[in-house]
């Protein structure tokens, strides 16, 4: 299996059943880091696509042998040499019917489990504001002084943007971020992620203690209003049974686009 180190336009078109423009734009564009990998460097018919703990199977050939060969790749080689936390599933995408199958059977020695997503997009037309009605908490922009204040769960917040970012000044640069401080803690924060000039996905972390208090509501509300100043088309990808996720990003205008399924496997 070759490495496409370069052209990943040659791939473009083997993505796209993938659904995920916002995804793709931020790779092409060079905001998103990945390993791509292809059956043949000049002419891609199939391809795996490598970026953190997530893996999408594009393309098709009608040599079926060869989807089975970089599925085994991705088992022998890509999986065990990635090092994933304990905590971190590794997601499986996949762009048909056909790739769902053959997984779903060469992979049936690590026990895949099928679980449900949804997309859900926001074009900034109408937006609404929303405010939060606790008056302890301050809502502030993502900047360098949020870091350099030594506040509770800041490691929490670095490790999440350098994970989606690589980095904190690249995310500092290029990302748009709000936090909720009470006290001396961090208690919520959100952030873009998957950004391009014309796009960008959008996510949200709240500590637990103060989940279900509208805070995490607000503080995206805070994010989208800026995106709207950078004429940057949101997107909102959840798991479906995460309904307080899903309600937040309804709250704020959200509207779903679609539903697909991803394989998880430990």
């Amino acid at each position: 299996m070759a490495k496409l180190i370069n052209n990943f336009e040659k791939v473009i078109q083997i993505l796209a059943p993938l659904n995920m423009g916002y995804l793709l734009d931020s790779i092409s564009e060079g905001y998103t880091n990945v390993d791509v990998y292809v059956n043949d460097e000049t002419n891609p018919t199939v391809a795996l696509i490598v970026e953190e703990s997530s893996y999408y199977f594009c393309g098709d050939d009608d040599n079926e042998q060869i989807l089975h060969d970089i599925i085994d790749f991705f088992k022998d080689d890509v999986l065990k040499g990635r090092k994933r936390e304990n905590s971190d599933w590794a997601k499986i995408f996949y762009t048909s019917e056909k790739w769902r199958t053959l997984l779903s059977k060469r992979l049936r020695k690590l026990q895949p489990v099928t679980y449900e997503r949804v997309l859900l997009y926001h074009d900034l037309g109408i937006l609404p504001t929303i405010l939060s009605a606790h008056d302890d908490i301050q809502f502030t922009e993502i900047n360098q002084t949020i870091f350099d204040k030594g506040l509770e769960n800041t490691k929490l917040l670095k490790d999440e943007i350098i994970k989606m970012w690589g980095s904190v000044d690249t995310f500092l640069r290029d990302g748009i971020g709000f936090c909720a401080i009470k006290d001396n803690e961090l208690i919520s924060w959100s952030t873009t992620r998957y950004k391009s000039k014309s796009k960008c996905g959008i996510g949200v972390r709240t500590i637990s203690k103060y989940q279900r208090k509208g805070i995490a509501t607000a503080l995206c509300n805070h994010v989208l209003h800026e995106c709207k100043k950078q004429n940057l088309h949101t997107y909102w990808d959840s798991w479906k049974t995460n309904s307080p996720s899903v309600s937040i990003a309804k709250k704020n205008g959200f509207k779903e686009d679609f539903t697909y399924e991803v394989f998880l496997i430990k």
